[in-house]
This record gives structure tokens, C-alpha cells and sequence, in this order.
């Protein structure tokens, strides 16, 4: 990161610690979703598979956010994987056999 910095344009600003954090937070599940749609594609993972999988950390995280831990963060948790889950369910169906 520091190579970039030293090439940023003269008046520009670095972003912040935690807009450095957020972007690299957006980037990851964005690259995550995708890697997901490759092993459904790939047909490395079934798409049912996943899903559980999904529908899993989903619970886990209203049941973290019903417990008052992490409850800011919780529910936000539990609707970017609600939005994953959506995202696996648009993929084809599974064509077994």
C-alpha cells in the first residue's frame, strides 16, 4: 500500500483507517461471492451446499445480534449474507446426474 500512497495525485488526502478498512471489507465479499458462483459453476460445491452454508452464519449471526453481542454489527452481517444467499439462489439450479 505504501507504493500507492506515495503515487497520489498532490492535494489528495489518504482516506481514513476505517475507509481503508470498509474497502477492504467491500472488496473481500464481493471477491468471496464470486469465488462462491465459481465453485457452483465449476460444480466443485453444489449450490444446496452453499447455501446451508450461508443460511448457517445467517442464523448464527441473528442469534448474535438477539444476544446483544455485536449488536450493531450483527444485523448488518446477517443482511450482506441474506444478500449472498440471494445471489446463490439467481444461480442455476443444480443438474446432477
Amino acid at each position: 500500500m505504501s507504493e500507492a500512497n506515495s503515487k497520489r495525485p498532490a492535494g489528495q488526502t489518504s482516506p481514513s483507517e476505517v475507509s481503508m478498512h470498509l474497502a477492504y471489507a467491500e472488496a473481500s465479499v464481493v471477491l468471496l461471492e464470486c469465488l462462491l458462483h465459481v465453485l457452483v459453476e465449476k460444480k466443485l460445491v453444489s449450490k444446496t451446499e452453499l447455501l446451508d452454508a450461508v443460511d448457517n452464519a445467517m442464523e448464527t449471526k441473528k442469534e448474535m445480534a438477539d444476544a446483544h453481542w455485536h449488536e450493531n454489527i450483527a444485523p448488518v452481517a446477517g443482511a450482506v449474507l441474506a444478500q449472498i444467499a440471494n445471489s446463490l439462489r439467481a444461480l442455476p439450479e443444480d443438474n446432477e446426474g
